[in-house]
């Protein structure tokens, strides 16, 4: 309510001249205050678009044949991360230089993460079997 009540102050200042002037009066106080009212409406322009888009919520383009199922972080800058494609999911490493495929998962699981860690404990045996440790 303040900033439009300064908006029109500054209006009626910039319009508001002598009235019985027979010569036009240049004012430096009428032309800064002309540049700041212009300011402010780009100004408030930018913010309104922006809160538009934020509440509409644009994002990128997507027809839809891709989507992220399940997500877990590793470490800092480390995660994995169980990606939808067509029908069929993929496990993949995902680090800050390189995305790598871990594995092929096959059509879409009822609980993704319970595949993951149902993988990785079927991954662990096999490394301990190899190596001799006990399991």
């Amino acid at each position: 309510m303040r900033f439009w009540r300064l908006c029109f102050l500054g209006m009626a200042l910039l319009y508001a001249g002598p009235v019985f002037a027979s010569e036009p009066v240049f004012s430096v106080m009428g032309s800064v205050i002309q540049s700041l009212f212009a300011l402010a409406i780009v100004l408030g322009a930018i913010a309104l678009t922006v809160w538009i888009l934020r509440r509409v919520g644009i994002k990128g383009v997507a027809d839809g044949t891709m989507k992220v199922v399940s997500v877990l972080s590793l470490g800092a800058r480390e995660r994995l991360v169980i990606v939808e494609v067509k029908g069929s999911c993929l496990l993949l490493g995902v680090t800050s230089q390189n995305i790598t495929l871990i594995d092929r998962l096959g059509p879409v699981p009822e609980n993704p993460a319970a595949t993951v860690q149902n993988r990785f404990q079927h991954l662990m045996r096999q490394i301990k079997k190899r190596t001799g440790l006990p399991t």
